[in-house]
């Protein structure tokens, strides 16, 4: 009986499947137990859980010992970190300076100096005024020059840095050049026959009106504007005729040193309250630029009257005006400074035949105050003002009392290269009269002047 059960098992073995016939282990499907000695008959093939003990990139970790990417070589315990964006010393950290939060190809450990803009890296491009150092050269790039000396750079907004007529906030000046860089440039023309007046009220503000050399009959009144009015040849040739009825040109609508008026003569106005050429008041403080104000009079002033504003003058000549006070021009309560201003041949039936001042803070620059006449004060009268007097001269200035050149009363006063010659008085002091002021004169001549009465020259009280 016993015979019969093992040849029936051997029979039922050797039908079995999958069972070896011979005495080999190949591991197939092996759990390595610890019946299996993993001999060199073992070829660790699928089934075997013997690869954590395989050193794949041969850097002498397995992932058994913690390698961690056992396919990269750079990557194991302890490993030193490479910048390369990988877990180098398998501590499951990518550390901060390996990031690329830009996603500008360049790690903080690269170079990168500002992980937050992607145009910022070594070798990048400089973009021009946008204030980063985009190549991370430790500069911006940003520093340039004012290549035409109009006080802006390219970074600052210039939109031509070889021509100094054109920069932010420039004005139009009737070139066909964008003058003031708004990617705009709006030109009026005005031709003999056109009025000037109907280009100002179809303007807006920025534009510049541009006129011809020529005789226009009319008056004219900005409106409140911040318009460039030119004449394109020059105050000689370009001439604004009021036809003795009204003041030739009003500012009186808070228009700022965005308005400006170049290039013309005024003449033939008359003002029954104020001025008859010039009325800028109300804080009104153009820009005034090339203009003669001639044969003009007015009740009060004849040729410029300036209430409440700041000055923006360059270049003013009144001459052959006259009124019963201030002929030439008055500032009152006004601030700010003239470059270049004549007053010539102008009549006061009172005082001030050149002009007065008071209540001011005033610096002019280039004065020239000749053969005015007036009852006083025939050249220039200032009082309660602070005035700055540089570049002056006063001659043949005519007064019947007192003074005959320059009168100031109650100031405060610094002037500086002035001649005072020709000049006469009816009573004291033909050239200077200092009363009650603080004055400091330096580097001036004082000569050949006439007083019936006292300080032929000077006087001071």
């Amino acid at each position: 009986m016993g015979t019969y059960r093992l040849i029936l098992l051997a029979a039922i073995l050797w039908l079995v499947p999958g069972c070896p016939a011979g005495p080999a282990d190949d591991d197939t499907a092996d759990d390595d137990t610890a019946a299996d000695d993993d001999t060199a008959d073992d070829d660790d093939t699928v089934g075997d859980d013997d690869t954590a003990d395989v050193d794949a990139d041969g850097d002498g970790w397995t992932v058994a010992d913690g390698d961690c990417d056992d396919a990269n070589p750079d990557t194991y315990p302890d490993a030193e970190e490479l910048c390369d964006g990988e877990d180098n010393d398998c501590d499951w950290i990518v550390p901060a300076l390996e990031d690329d939060d830009d996603g500008d190809g360049v790690m903080v450990c690269a170079g990168d100096c500002d992980d937050d803009e992607a145009t910022v890296y070594p070798g990048a491009e400089e973009v021009p005024c946008d204030g980063l150092d985009n190549d991370c050269d430790e500069t911006t790039g940003d520093d340039v020059e004012d290549g035409d000396g109009d006080g802006y750079t390219l970074c600052d907004g210039d939109c031509d840095d070889t021509d100094p007529e054109l920069f932010p906030g420039g004005f139009e000046l009737c070139d066909g050049e964008d003058n003031d860089c708004d990617s705009t440039s709006i030109e009026w023309a005005v031709a003999p026959g056109d009025s000037i007046q109907d280009a100002i009220d179809s303007a807006t503000d920025g534009d510049a009106v541009c006129v011809e050399a020529g005789t226009y009959t009319e008056t004219l009144d900005f409106g409140g504007k911040a318009l460039q009015v030119v004449g394109l040849d020059g105050s000689a040739a370009t001439i604004v005729d009021a036809g003795g009825a009204e003041v030739v040109v009003m500012f009186d609508d808070g228009e700022g040193e965005e308005a400006r008026l170049q290039g013309f003569t005024l003449t033939n106005g008359h003002g029954t309250s104020s001025a008859g050429g010039l009325i800028v008041r109300e804080g009104a403080s153009p820009t005034l630029v090339d203009l003669v104000i001639t044969g003009c009079t007015g009740d009060d002033v004849g040729g410029a009257y300036f209430y409440l504003g700041t000055l923006h003058v360059e270049g003013l000549v009144i001459e052959q005006t006259s009124a019963s006070m201030c002929a030439g021009i008055k500032l009152n309560l006004v601030e700010g400074e003239i470059q270049g201003l004549e007053l010539r041949d102008n009549t006061a039936s009172s005082s001030g035949g050149g002009g007065c001042a008071d209540d001011s803070e005033v610096t002019i620059d280039g004065l020239l105050v000749a053969a005015n006449t007036a009852s006083s004060s025939a050249g220039l009268e200032l009082e309660d003002s602070i005035v700055d007097l540089v570049d002056v001269t006063f001659e043949g200035n005519v007064s019947n009392g007192f003074p005959g050149g320059l009168y100031l009363y109650d100031c405060t006063a610094t002037v500086s290269g002035m001649t005072v010659t020709g000049n006469e008085s009816g009573g004291s002091a033909g050239g200077v009269s200092l009363w009650r002021s603080d004055a400091i004169v330096e580097d001036t001549v004082v000569a050949d002047n006439v007083a019936d009465q006292n300080g032929g020259g000077l006087y001071i009280n």
